[in-house]
């Protein structure tokens, strides 16, 4: 079997694994939102919840849903891969979008609680600000970036593809 039959078949098994953590990401979010028990002594949270902002279920349902908007694209990408696409817009499209709202998700987490915080200083009081920087943060906005260079790889390679049809 040669490496490009292999790709359609590595590409849907990928798919269902991306299905399956979207379903698990919007799981475990619902169960954060809505204070699902899960036993005794199981609770989950988000730390957006735990800055004590009231602003807190927002930034999780942004951030969030905009990861899972992210692994949607990314499993729309997959499918065309795995029905034989490798090049075509059907498969650079999704993944630039896919990149996109990556970063977007990476950005509202990193960057809504400290405007939040920001909005909710009033001029009577005193001022303190505390942010709340995590590596995780940064790494997933530098893996985001990463990824809008491999789209734009992606796309010229379809060009070049397509200019080899051409000449053939």
């Amino acid at each position: 079997m040669t490496g490009r039959n292999t790709l359609p078949k590595a590409a849907s098994r990928l798919r269902i694994a991306v299905l399956a953590m979207l379903a698990f990401v919007l799981a475990v979010w619902l169960v954060s939102i809505f204070g699902i028990p899960l036993g005794p002594g199981v609770q989950v949270t988000s730390h957006a919840r735990e800055s004590g902002s009231p602003y807190a279920p927002w930034i999780s349902t942004v951030s969030v849903g905009l990861f899972a908007l992210a692994l949607l694209r990314l499993s729309a990408m997959l499918k065309s891969i795995s029905a034989g696409d490798r090049f075509s817009r059907a498969v650079t499209r999704p993944f630039r979008d896919f990149a996109v709202l990556l970063l977007l998700s990476s950005l509202a987490g990193l960057l809504l609680p400290a405007i939040t915080a920001l909005l909710a200083l009033n001029g009577d009081g005193p001022r303190h600000l505390q942010l709340r920087l995590e590596l995780r943060d940064a790494i997933f906005v530098l893996a985001s970036l990463v990824l809008f260079l491999i789209a734009r790889m992606l796309e010229q390679a379809a060009r070049i593809e397509a200019e080899l049809e051409e000449i053939v």
